[in-house]
C-alpha cells in the first residue's frame, strides 16, 4: 500500500491505493483541464493515464484504451458529455465520473444519473472528493 499526502492551505489529503490500482487505466475527457486532472491523479500514483480534448475523441480513446474508470466533462466540443455517457453505456459498466460547473438546479446532475453516470461532481471540485471516488470506483 502506497500513501501520498497534499497540504495546500487549509486542505489535507492523504490517499493510500495499492499497486493494482495505480495499474488500472483512467480516460480523461476534458477540453479545458484533462491535462490539470491528469497531473493532480498522477501524483496520487495513477500513472496509467489516458486524455481527449473532446467527446468524439473521447469515444475513440473508450474503444482503443479499454479503461477501468472515465472521468468526463458534460460541455465539451464535437460531443457533449451525454453523448459521451450515452455511448459507454451502450458498451459498456466501465465506472463514469461525469463534471460540470453547471450545478445551479441539480437538473443535469439527476439526468446524467438517469443516463447512468455513477457520480458527479461540480466544477469547481474538491480533491480529496476526486480522488477518494476514484479510489472507490477502482477498487469496485
Amino acid at each position: 500500500m502506497l500513501c501520498y499526502s497534499l497540504e495546500k492551505s487549509n486542505i489535507s489529503l492523504v490517499a493510500c491505493r495499492s499497486q493494482i490500482d495505480a495499474m488500472k487505466k483512467i480516460l480523461i475527457i476534458d477540453d479545458q483541464v484533462a491535462l490539470t486532472l491528469a497531473a493532480l491523479l498522477k501524483y496520487f500514483g495513477y500513472t496509467n493515464l489516458v486524455t481527449a480534448f473532446d467527446g468524439e475523441e473521447g469515444i475513440r480513446m473508450f474503444e482503443t484504451e479499454k479503461p477501468d474508470l472515465v472521468i468526463s466533462d458534460f460541455d465539451m466540443p464535437k460531443l457533449d458529455g451525454m453523448g459521451v455517457l450515452r455511448h459507454i453505456r451502450s458498451k459498456s459498466k466501465t465506472p463514469v465520473i461525469m463534471t460540470s460547473s453547471d450545478t445551479e438546479d441539480g437538473f443535469l446532475e439527476k439526468a446524467l444519473r438517469a443516463e447512468g453516470a455513477d457520480h458527479f461532481l461540480g466544477k469547481p471540485f474538491d480533491t480529496k472528493q476526486l480522488i477518494e471516488l476514484v479510489q472507490k470506483l477502482l477498487r469496485n
